[in-house]
């Protein structure tokens, strides 16, 4: 199987860095637990509701970005079971160049490329123009209609898409549960 797999969220910590960048420009101290919908904004500072997206345009962002626990080991696993993996992110092309070298430095290159879809901003949905088998995703309307089976990536690190959560038949809480749910289908 050909499987695709998001990067901010699923195998990279964005919102970490993200927020750690914000917390210590406007002095506040959001976490990745208080943002519990995809607009990050709401939960920031008035002021900062513009700036909050400008440092998704900041390639050094990535300098401080953590891998998911287990998403390596995980990554090896399907590769070592014969599947196909393609990185994709929704990104400008400076990030783009700096989310390849964070998955070339942290060995996720080895089992797969990254499919960058540039468009100079977030365009979610167009995810479904990648065929692939398989879209692990933590956004869920990065879910819909796509060609292959939909699965939702859900943790702790995830709380935008708990409510979402019932309505997916395919989903995880880790990357422990990656493997075995690929193996079933």
């Amino acid at each position: 199987m050909i499987i695709g797999v998001d990067v901010d969220g699923v195998v990279a910590d964005l919102h970490q860095a993200w927020l750690t960048r914000y917390n210590v420009e406007f002095e506040d101290n959001v976490r990745t637990k208080d943002v519990t919908d995809w607009g990050i904004h709401k939960f920031v500072k008035p002021e900062a509701q513009k700036r909050i997206y400008e440092y998704l345009h900041d390639p050094s962002l990535y300098l401080g970005v953590q891998p998911i626990e287990g998403a390596l080991d995980g990554i090896r696993e399907l590769h070592s079971l014969g599947h196909k993996i393609v990185f994709i992110s929704n990104c400008n092309i400076p990030m783009a160049s700096a989310k390849g070298k964070w998955l070339e430095y942290n060995g996720f290159l080895k089992h797969g490329p990254l499919i960058p879809i540039v468009g100079g901003a977030i365009r979610h949905g167009f995810k479904k123009l990648i065929s692939v088998d398989v879209l692990i995703d933590d956004y869920q309307e990065n879910l819909k209609d796509i060609p292959g089976a939909p699965v939702l990536f859900t943790n702790d690190q995830t709380p935008w898409n708990h409510e979402w959560r019932t309505f997916f038949a395919l989903k995880v809480s880790g990357w422990e549960d990656v493997p075995p749910l690929i193996k079933t289908l």
